[in-house]
């Protein structure tokens, strides 16, 4: 069994037709949004998938400025990522003096 795993970053835009948002909204303890995480979650841990999900309810569709935002994270990460390991590779001169 393979100890390590890959990480998959996901942004869906989920729409719930309003007669079963009202079906789900009369279930005793569960809401849309419990609906909506159950359905992915299970379906993705069925598969054998680990998924860390967080559901919200919004009138306006958000995946276009999600997905904006990720990508800016993502980049400031590689060049942090490469900052570090050009630091870490460098000499360091002092005085006309470089030590590794």
């Amino acid at each position: 069994m393979s100890t390590g795993y890959k990480r998959f970053s996901v942004i869906i835009d989920v729409k719930l037709d309003d007669k079963k948002y009202e079906k789900v909204s009369n279930w005793e303890g569960i809401e849309p949004v419990d609906f909506v995480r159950s359905v992915i979650q299970d379906h993705a841990e069925d598969r054998g998938l680990l998924v860390n999900i967080n559901v919200v309810e919004s009138d306006n569709p958000l995946v276009d400025r999600l997905m904006e935002t990720r990508e800016k994270i993502m980049k400031d990460d590689a060049f942090k990522e490469l900052e570090d390991e050009i630091i870490s590779n460098s000499k360091f001169c002092i005085g006309g003096n470089c030590e590794d």
